[in-house]
């Protein structure tokens, strides 16, 4: 009987699976190659969304220059994985080649902020 609660303890406690996420800015043309380099190297054991940057006009920092497109030329990536396995490791150098900084996002500081009002 300890064996079996044992094994429940260890399956269902509240660490036993947790999600990790990383996210990111990369060119428009490197988007599809992140993705399949991500999907090849994890065998499809991680979740690759990306969508388009869109920032107002006037949040632009480069209004009227050569540079006034930068926005248009971007994608923002979430890469979503479990925790604690080798996934991190492969994720992690595949993000490295493409010289973009990724960052680990944390979805329930995101929601405490957006329940806040800041």
């Amino acid at each position: 009987m300890s064996q079996n609660t044992d094994l429940k303890e260890g399956l269902l406690a509240e660490n036993a699976f947790q999600t990790k996420y990383r996210g990111g800015i990369v060119n428009n043309s490197d988007m599809p190659l992140l993705r399949k380099l991500i999907i090849r190297a994890t065998r499809c054991k991680v979740y690759v969304h990306s969508y388009s940057l869109d920032v107002q006009r006037a949040d632009q920092f480069v209004e009227g220059s050569k540079n006034s497109d930068y926005h248009d030329q971007k994608q923002i990536y979430i890469v979503a994985y479990g925790a604690g396995s080798n996934l991190e490791t492969k994720v992690d150098r595949v993000l490295k080649g493409f010289g973009s900084d990724s960052w680990e996002l944390s979805v329930d500081e995101i929601q405490q902020e957006l329940d806040s009002g800041k």
